[in-house]
């Protein structure tokens, strides 16, 4: 921590002198002189004396602008500005970024590399150039404005009305953003070594990417693709994130089913490593500032945002608000350095919102790939057919392609000042092998969550149609029993006791197939997630989120709903009882309403990320997750024992057992990345 409060006091510098706002009252008749630009303040006009364009300002503008001339390169506060500007009125969040971001982008500035407004981070801004005034006998009169002007009377008025209430309407954000010209990109390899290399961030201003190579060592090359620096740990670690002006990379480390935040130089060198925080997976940091950075963590089955303090190792929960079905994906820092949220609804669409609840965009696909271009202020998002197409979108208007993979699909982006785009190219398929090795379907596409029964058949899902499917194998005969065009997602496949349906779900949708096709679907009216899906007897099935559990007929209807909390609920129909999984032991219950028996004590190991309980022959299986890697585990019910662990792996995604007791693993097989960049080509 000593090593990183002195880095940041380097970092930080100087402490910039704050001078009080002078009032506006009675100096409409100032004239500006700074760097090419003359600024008529009594008639609201900036004049570019190189081009001889005339820009006719907005009356806020103006005022904003006549507020930096006369702060002689002092810092002015958010407050004092915003106290100025709307004096005795509350204001939006947004109302200061608006205006901020007209005036820049009429004096053609940036804030990644200002000349002429300069972000004072958590403090305020700084007007850079030497204004003077001008004497206003030698001010030109304008009459009229040239053709190209900017300026637009509709658009005056319509904003006016928003600055007289005081208010910044989001919806009108887009407005202000053009559409970027459209641009042709060109594909090169960054890396061509063997194996897995995966979640790239390239550094904004700086010759410098970093990405995670086969799991757990960390990589560090230029943006041709040189070996810079390596760092090899014992645990996985993922998702590195460069400081957007400074040589600072922040990345997570998986260690004991806890999230551990370190922070290190361009070297690789530790500066800062954050007390183990309790989660079981994390999303992709962004900073914040020097000494804050916003982290997603998932916690108890949700994911939740927290500003993250270095110096003092706090961690702050934001007060986002979401609806129901939604679930933060994601945070970008955008438009004017402000973080936005990626919000995702079951089954459903995203959002991207301020932490003041303004939606800035909206999709109505899934959108879990998402980077800033700070060079054309668009988004960079996924492609929604799930193609491996990654989306540009600018704020107000509609979504281009960029890019399609050859193969696979990319699973990363991050973009530098010059508009460079890199991407994380991966390609695999999800193979479901049987006792003998043996794909059960060779496929391309991902198969997953198979369901053998004492039959032999073989249910599955699949996305080789780019959404989930499930489909029925019996001997050579293979059927697609479901017809779906939407984006949920399924996480359950399971027979019925006497082996006539399959059970499922689509988010939070409960569906039931037969061998033929659909055969009923409902709601499960749940608020939470559905953590366990399963038959109580051939009639009857429930669901838990949780927090509750409801048991159901066949047509929906809600029979019986206990309020219980833990982490998982498995019921066996053999025995005719309930097996809780709790975080610390597994309890054996004939009724959900009595306390019931210990089976056995259980750790983190055993019941971190738990899902996919399967229970034969009296013994029972699971999955969990640990320093992000999957285990199997065994326990036969009718002993005393303990768990034991069966197979483990990285790339495991579900598991069954047959009848006879053979595993049968859905893994995913051939695993390759590389690191790639589409470069911007010039016309």
């Amino acid at each position: 921590m000593e090593k990183y409060v002195a880095h940041l006091q380097v970092l930080k510098g100087s402490s910039a002198v704050e001078r009080q706002v002078f009032s506006m009252d009675g100096l409409d008749v100032e004239n500006w002189q700074f760097a090419q630009f003359q600024f008529i303040c009594g008639q609201d006009l900036l004049v570019d004396t190189q081009s001889g364009e005339q820009h006719k300002l907005e009356p806020q503008v103006s005022r904003l602008l006549l507020l930096f001339c006369q702060s002689q390169g002092h810092l002015l506060t958010r407050e004092s500005l915003e106290k100025s500007l709307w004096p005795s009125t509350i204001v939006d969040n947004n109302s200061l970024y608006q205006l901020l971001t007209k005036l820049r982008r009429l004096l053609n500035d940036s804030p990644r590399q200002p000349v002429f407004i300069k972000t004072i981070p958590k403090r305020g801004y700084r007007f850079l150039p030497n204004a003077t005034l001008m004497d206003a006998r030698i001010a030109p009169v304008i009459t009229a404005l040239p053709r190209s002007s900017s300026f637009s009377w509709a658009k005056w008025l319509g904003w006016g009305a928003v600055s007289v209430a005081g208010f910044a309407a989001v919806a009108s954000l887009g407005s202000r953003y053009d559409a970027p010209p459209p641009v042709q990109y060109e594909l090169t390899d960054v890396s061509y070594a063997l194996g897995l290399e995966a979640e790239v961030s390239a550094h904004r201003s700086q010759d410098l990417i970093a990405y995670v190579k086969d799991i757990n060592q960390l990589q560090v090359t230029d943006k041709s693709g040189n070996l810079l620096q390596s760092r090899q740990v014992d645990t996985r670690v993922s998702l590195p994130q460069w400081h957007p002006e400074r040589s600072l990379l922040a990345y997570w480390q998986y260690q004991q089913g806890q999230c551990l935040l370190n922070l290190s130089d361009d070297k690789l060198d530790s500066i800062h490593v954050s007390r183990p925080l309790p989660c079981t997976y994390a999303k992709r940091p962004v900073w914040n500032s020097q000494d804050e950075l916003v982290v997603i963590l998932k916690r108890n089955h949700q994911n939740l945002p927290y500003l993250y303090r270095v110096s003092t190792g706090q961690l702050i929960l934001l007060p986002l608000d979401l609806e129901a079905d939604e679930t933060i994906r994601g945070a970008v820092r955008a438009w004017d350095d402000e973080i936005f949220y990626l919000i995702n609804r079951l089954g459903q669409g995203s959002r991207l919102v301020s932490l003041a609840g303004k939606t800035m965009m909206e999709w109505d696909h899934p959108v879990w790939l998402l980077s800033y271009n700070p060079k054309r202020e668009t988004l960079i998002i996924n492609h929604p057919s799930q193609i491996g197409g990654v989306l540009e979108q600018a704020l107000g208007h509609e979504p281009v392609v960029v890019a399609n993979t050859a193969q696979g699909v990319f699973t990363s982006v991050s973009a530098d000042q010059h508009g460079q785009l890199f991407v994380a190219s991966e390609s695999w398929q999800v193979n479901i092998r049987n006792k003998l090795n043996m794909p059960l379907f060779s496929s391309s596409s991902i198969d997953y969550l198979p369901a053998t029964n004492p039959l032999g058949e073989t249910a599955f899902m699949s996305r080789r149609s780019g959404v989930c499917e499930v489909y029925l194998q019996a001997g050579s005969k293979l059927t697609r029993l479901s017809q779906y065009s939407g984006n949920a997602y399924a996480d359950f496949l399971q027979w019925s006791p006497d082996n006539s349906a399959l059970l499922s779900n689509r988010d939070k949708q409960i569906v039931l197939y037969g061998r033929q096709g659909e055969i009923a679907e409902f709601s499960a009216k749940l608020s939470g997630p559905l953590l366990s899906l399963s038959w109580v007897d051939e009639e009857r099935l429930y669901a838990f989120d949780g927090n509750n559990l409801s048991l159901y007929n066949r047509q929906g209807v809600i029979l019986q709903q206990w309020a219980i909390e833990a982490l998982a609920v498995h019921y066996d129909w053999h025995e005719k009882r309930w097996l809780v999984f709790t975080p610390s032991a597994l309890q054996s219950k004939k009724s959900l309403d009595e306390a019931g028996e210990q089976i056995t004590r259980l750790d983190g190991q055993h019941t971190n990320q738990l899902i996919n309980i399967k229970l034969v022959n009296g013994r029972l299986y699971w999955q969990s997750k640990w320093d992000n890697g999957i285990q199997i585990w065994q326990l036969a019910l009718n002993e005393q024992s303990t768990p034991s662990l069966i197979t483990s792996g990285h790339f495991i995604w579900h598991f069954d057992v047959d009848p006879t007791g053979e595993l049968m693993v859905a893994a995913r097989e051939r695993v390759e990345g590389d690191i790639k960049v589409l470069r911007p080509v010039p016309h």
